[in-house]
């Protein structure tokens, strides 16, 4: 997966409904991500310490912050 994202940017999506009986709020969030181009080395590196096995497209780790991404820009949509 980190190998296909690699120098690529894609869009995590995150949304939230809050509902009761009268009222419903859906909120949607967008982060684009761009990733730089990762070595095999530092895909590697990432395996081994991040044990990213258990995430959703065994790719995010708030720990990754700016070491393999360049680049995010968050946009909400109503």
């Amino acid at each position: 997966m980190l190998r296909a994202m690699s120098g690529k940017k894609h869009e995590v999506i995150t949304s939230v409904c809050l509902k009761s009986t009268s009222f419903q709020k859906i909120i949607n969030d967008i982060t684009i991500v761009t990733f730089k181009e990762l070595s095999d080395d530092e895909i590697q590196y990432y395996i081994n310490n991040y044990k990213p096995f258990d995430k959703a497209g065994g790719i995010w780790n708030s720990r990754m912050d700016r070491v393999y991404w360049h680049r995010k820009d968050r946009r909400q949509l109503f």
